[in-house]
């Protein structure tokens, strides 16, 4: 039932292609350092890192996963020089609306193209809070003076990013400020995770048209955070951001997802380090209407994430032809790490929902009286793994006699006063996968 009605739902595009720019090829002439941009180095306006102001309860980790997989020095200096110029945008733009950040000169080392893509690549997964930068990069490679120049680009003025950076800074501290004390990893990622459900909405005007006409701020934490719009991108680095402020390991994945009625798309989706252990979360595709779909990919394993999702390939597995985009492969789909996710412990289903290990059922009951005394549309349970087979219990729950569900409901109806379950339109639907079933009530 989940992989049919998830199909229904449209996958957001990612438009953080690392492509050099066309528009500069005819600057980039004779191994010119300088005809990289020809602005005035005096006029680019420095931009104010937001320092966020951390919860009184929880310590921050710092994100540099991708930085530690660099394979070289001159790529890790890169890399914080990259960061530095994003805060550094010229006041005009340069062309179709793109404003130049400052130039990244690395002395003393001879970067390739992909080994420039990577480097960014790693950036944008570090550093969700950089979201200004646009998907076009230049670049000059000068041998005559051993030395390697890069220049970002970002999608709005320095104006603009300095109001938006405020914003976002104000509305992250605001967010972590409400947060009480003693709530565990799992709890703060719980939270989290139904928050950016409930105040985003998914752009689907945004996933069609790309990083283009205005749409660039939904593939960002700015589309979620202050236009409460997003596409998968913007889903998966704000949960990441607010994560690591939680002092939660957390990363994004990007890859290809689709149902069984649905054309495969670029995607994106994270993965959280919780206990020790590694779990994948699609924050997008939990965001439904109906209640028992808001956690099917809430901490889930490789193993069933892989059903309807696929990484791509890490960056260490592709050859620069690749990584630099080819008719095969495209330099947007490449991952700097992609961990394997082998426990379900945390898994939303497994903690959260009540477990069937035998007919007697009386944490089922329990959960059913609960549910139908506060008149609920849908009640779950989790039949759990360990002990019964789920094809076998929904034929002696619902289908051949004894029928305990009904006896439960029963029981339930017992302890009832002013109304009842309607044990003659019981109707349910159950997930092969997580091992659920899902029951609707209705009531007399």
């Amino acid at each position: 039932m989940k992989r049919i009605l998830l199909s229904l739902l449209s996958i957001a595009l990612i438009c953080a292609l690392l492509c050099s720019c066309s528009m500069l090829d005819e600057l980039l002439q004779d191994d010119d350092v300088a005809a990289i941009g020809k602005d005035d180095p005096e006029k680019y306006v420095a931009i104010d890192r937001y320092v966020f102001t951390v919860s009184p309860y929880y310590m921050p980790v710092e994100n540099r996963a991708s930085y530690y997989l660099l394979e070289t020095e001159a790529e890790r200096v890169l890399y914080e020089k990259l960061v530095q110029s994003a805060y550094s945008i010229y006041p005009e733009p340069y062309a179709e609306g793109y404003y130049n950040c400052e130039q990244a000169a690395l002395e003393g080392a001879l970067l390739s193209e992909a080994q420039i893509r990577v480097v960014i690549k790693a950036i944008y997964d570090d550093h969700p809070e950089i979201f200004w930068i646009t998907s076009t990069f230049g670049y000059v490679i000068d041998k005559g003076r051993d030395c390697t120049v890069v220049q970002l680009h970002s999608d709005f003025s320095p104006a603009d990013v300095s109001v938006a950076v405020d914003e976002v800074g104000a509305l992250v501290d605001e967010y972590l400020a409400d947060l009480p004390d003693g709530l565990s990893v799992y709890e703060r990622e719980l939270k989290v995770h139904d928050d950016i459900i409930d105040m985003c909405q998914y752009q689907l005007e945004a996933a069609s048209a790309g990083t283009s006409d205005g749409y660039e701020k939904y593939y960002t934490v700015y589309g979620v955070l202050k236009e409460n719009y997003a596409v998968c991108e913007g889903y998966a680095r704000t949960f990441e951001l607010l994560m690591n402020l939680l002092g939660v390991d957390c990363v994004g994945i990007t890859g290809m997802a689709g149902g069984e009625d649905k054309e495969e798309e670029l995607h994106m989706w994270n993965a959280v380090k919780l206990s020790g252990d590694w779990y994948l979360v699609d924050a997008t595709w939990d965001d439904q209407e109906d209640t028992f779909q808001r956690h099917d990919y809430f901490n889930v394993s490789t193993e069933i994430m892989n059903l309807d999702h696929t990484p791509s390939k890490l960056f260490s597995e592709l050859s620069d032809e690749e990584i630099n985009g080819d008719e095969t492969y495209s330099a947007v789909a490449m991952n700097m790490f992609v961990p394997e996710c082998t426990q379900m412990a945390y898994n939303y289903i497994v903690r959260e929902y009540p477990h069937l290990k035998d007919y007697d059922a009386e944490d089922v009951i329990d959960a059913l009286y609960d549910a139908a005394a506060a008149q609920e549309t849908y009640f779950e349970f989790y039949v759990d793994q360990n002990y019964l087979d789920l094809n076998e219990a929904i034929n002696v729950l619902f289908a051949d006699s004894p029928q305990y569900f009904f006896d439960y409901a029963d029981t339930v109806n017992s302890w009832l006063s002013s109304y009842m379950i309607d044990t003659s339109s019981i109707s349910y639907v159950s997930d092969p996968v997580l091992s659920y079933i899902v029951v609707e009530l209705k009531y007399l």
